[in-house]
């Protein structure tokens, strides 16, 4: 349950007296809001706005008894707050109070309204409820008198928001729907992201917000992601206690939530200074993901500008706010150089899947002293007197050469590398969760190290189709299909229709997303004007964090992501576009390359590389959050590269999966 220490319900209010009311709830307001600057006007407005609410009440029947007022109530992620909330079960009333003697009627209107959006853009409840904004003011409007109506995609502007006197709002509540007198109005648990909000809007609010975060856990499944914490806490105490050198492997499938955990514990409440030490800095975030990195420090960077600024009369420069967001989220090449040193014991990695082996470090780095990520990484840790891993493990989600999944960590923490200037004695040891098939003496299998709740919408079941379905067992994808009906899936075969889905059914008001997801293998998808960067050229920042007219937009569909760049991050609704670098042929997939000089696609041989194309497209149709589209091209008969029959079998083959076709 979500409530705050302010929140009240009608019934509530009526039960006590104007002046014990008032006294006592300004007094919780003050409290609830200690750290925001609080002064004596705001006061005195709180003071005349419970006046009011007492007032209307008092004058109601007690069937609105269980109508529910939530004071300065702000949605998760967002930091402006409404100064009154009044929900029943189908009418959310967004209240802006001007108690001052004189204000701007239209500037009003545009403060209730922009409340009103942030519930009715962000949240399940302005899905399911009618949001109706008003102005509320000590006397009836004298302007154009307007009937308070509820929100709609279109065509609602700020002069549509009715402006009313504080005489007329028992009328207006006595409008709402009667609440059954058994719900509970003030629990807004149900009111959060469905699905749960996307990965860089978590750590906006966990990083740069100045509010408590609590909501935080209404965006995972918090039984879980507590009690994995709650492990983690107590490995972190033991190796500080015992001075120890852990490795600890959190693992979970797309979905469930790793990087989420990974960030809260990065976050300083997770590990506070009484676990790791008064005199250790905060955990740091390190991820082998440069796309990730670059969108969560912009994410935190733009958060924290807007919060210290709005509420600190020391402003906080976009240079600053961006160096203080490279010290938590980190790039894991950073830790490589000799010269950078970790302050922290504790280091979480996420994608640690993908960590490089020493073979692949030492060709890319032109170093043949380096050992492996997961090895270097260790050997630094090693310096301190006791230290602490966290890896982040996605299941299936290797996909570049020199990525070998967990064994990496495995021969690196076998291997139990030291730094010439450490002195402990302590060697490394690696927790899993008690289900991984590992048997070494430095491995401990202990339980609650595993994520297996999904938290996008109908998850589960689309990891499950998606597995299936690189499995080649169509029947069991196509049985499988029939556990998420309300999930939209579908393929087709001409892109304009696709993107004209996306277009249709993203609801851009809401901050919605949609893009073009391929894989970084597809070869002849140029043809049909979809463009890709390599990982070093693509705009991550503005693909994720910007909207049209941008043309960097992911909803812009001028640039498509490609696994590297859409790994860990996610979109409301995707278009995949799929290739011919995968094709079915007898029963089976075939991974393909393509030769440019010939124009002739070839069977990739290599066990590795035809494994990384499958996880590759395993990414890439697990990114979407509310719906997803297959496009698979025509092809053209005079194009050796790009074959028709082939396409033509791939269209058949996701229908009979369970994909709807659309025309």
């Amino acid at each position: 349950m979500v409530t705050s220490s302010t929140d009240i319900t009608l019934g509530q209010v009526r039960k006590t007296s104007r002046e014990n009311f008032i006294n006592d709830h300004v007094l919780r307001l003050k409290a609830e809001l200690a750290k925001y600057p609080i002064t004596a006007d705001q006061v005195w407005a709180w003071e005349v706005l419970c006046g009011w609410l007492h007032d209307a009440t008092t004058s109601l029947d007690n069937q609105f008894d269980s109508v529910g007022c939530l004071f300065e109530f702000a949605p998760p992620m967002k930091e402006k707050r409404s100064d009154l909330i009044l929900t029943s079960e189908k009418e959310i009333y967004v209240i802006e109070a001007k108690t001052g003697d004189s204000h701007k009627r239209t500037q009003a209107q545009k403060q209730a309204l922009e409340y009103a959006n942030q519930i009715y853009c962000s949240l399940q409840a302005g899905i399911d409820r009618k949001v109706i904004p008003m102005v509320l003011q000590d006397r009836p409007d004298r302007g154009r008198r307007i009937e308070p109506t509820h929100i709609v995609d279109h065509d609602y502007a700020h002069k549509d928001v009715a402006v009313i006197g504080a005489s007329d709002l028992a009328s207006r509540i006595g409008q709402m729907t009667p609440p059954r007198p058994t719900i509970n109005l003030l629990d807004t648990s149900e009111w959060m992201h469905q699905p749960r909000a996307s990965v860089q809007t978590i750590t906006q609010e966990m990083f740069g917000s100045l509010r408590t975060g609590e909501v935080i856990k209404a965006l995972a499944n918090p039984e879980e992601i507590e009690r994995l914490i709650r492990r983690v806490q107590g490995i972190v105490t033991q190796a500080r206690q015992n001075s120890e050198h852990r490795v600890v492997a959190i693992t979970g499938r797309p979905g469930s939530g790793k990087t989420l955990v990974g960030l809260r514990i990065a976050h300083q409440t997770s590990l506070p200074a009484d676990l790791i030490g008064p005199d250790s800095k905060a955990p740091i975030y390190l991820s082998g993901n440069a796309p990730l990195v670059a969108v969560l420090q912009e994410s935190i960077a733009r958060s924290r500008m807007t919060s210290v600024n709005q509420y600190k009369k020391k402003m906080l420069t976009t240079e600053k706010a961006r160096q203080l967001a490279a010290e938590i989220i980190l790039e894991v090449k950073a830790v490589e150089s000799k010269k950078f040193a970790i302050a922290s014991n504790v280091v979480i990695f996420d994608e640690a899947q993908r960590a490089w082996t020493e073979e692949h470090l030492r060709r890319k780095r032109k170093n043949r002293t380096l050992g492996s990520q997961p090895y270097e990484i260790l050997r630094k840790m090693s310096e301190k007197p006791w230290a602490v891993v966290i890896c982040l493990v996605g299941t299936g989600q290797h996909i570049n050469q020199g990525e070998h999944g967990m064994d990496t960590w495995y021969e690196a923490v076998g291997l139990n590398p030291k730094s010439q200037s450490s002195t402990s004695k302590s060697p490394w040891r690696i927790s899993v969760h008690h289900n991984e098939k590992r048997e070494a003496p430095f491995i401990d299998q202990v339980s609650d190290l595993e994520l297996t709740v999904d938290m996008r919408a109908c998850s589960t079941s689309i990891n499950e189709w998606v597995n299936l379905l690189l499995e080649h067992k169509i029947a069991d994808a196509h049985a499988c299909r029939s556990k998420f009906p309300q999930f939209p899936l579908h393929v087709c075969r001409e892109l304009e229709v696709a993107k004209n889905w996306l277009t249709s059914n993203t609801n851009f008001r809401r901050d919605e997303s949609a893009g073009l997801l391929a894989s970084s293998g597809s070869g002849r998808l140029q043809h049909y004007g979809i463009r890709l960067e390599s990982v070093n050229n693509f705009p991550a920042i503005n693909w994720y964090l910007e909207k049209p007219p941008h043309l960097d937009s992911s909803s812009s569909f001028d640039i498509a992501a490609t696994e590297y760049d859409c790994q860990g991050l996610e979109l409301d609704r995707v278009c995949v576009a799929w290739s011919w670098d995968l094709v079915t042929q007898g029963g089976a997939w075939t991974p393909r390359k393509l030769n440019r000089q010939k124009a002739e696609w070839s069977v990739i041989g290599n066990e590795y590389r035809r494994e990384y194309l499958l996880n590759a497209y395993r990414v890439l149709l697990t990114r979407s959050r509310a719906g997803m589209v297959i496009w698979i091209p025509t092809g053209d008969s005079t194009d050796s590269s790009r074959p028709i029959r082939a396409g033509e079998d791939l269209f058949k083959l996701l229908i009979d999966a369970g994909c709807d076709p659309l025309t």
